[in-house]
């Protein structure tokens, strides 16, 4: 089941990054934005089968552990050249914190995507 694979890896992605944040810091106080970026990533790259969405997804739920509110995006491109294609990220005040790839903009936003958000 793809749903289920999905959300076992996304937890494996928490589970790691809240295990790279522990091992950093002493108390939970004060973490930038970049900082908790590149641990989700850290995470994500230890972790068989993760995918965007999956970082995504677990990134959703560690910013906001900190007191962050991101938002997630999922955007797909249809051009003859990619075939079908999906990507999910995560943006913060209007910047890419998570899921930056070369010419982002070549995906176009799902509508629905904001359901996601809280």
């Amino acid at each position: 089941d793809v749903c289920s694979s999905d959300l076992r890896t996304m937890k494996l992605v928490e589970s790691q990054a809240r295990r790279h944040l522990q091992k950093r810091r002493g108390s939970i106080a004060k973490i930038s934005a970049g900082r908790l970026s590149r641990l989700v990533s850290q995470a994500a790259s230890l972790v068989p089968g993760s995918t965007c969405l999956t970082q995504a997804l677990a990134g959703k739920i560690i910013f906001a552990s900190y007191g962050f509110d991101p938002q997630i995006h999922i955007g797909v491109n249809r051009e003859e050249k990619y075939g079908l294609e999906a990507h999910a990220w995560l943006t913060l005040d209007g910047e890419v914190i998570l899921g930056q790839v070369p010419d982002l903009s070549r995906f176009k936003p799902l509508s629905g995507s904001s359901l996601l958000d809280t």
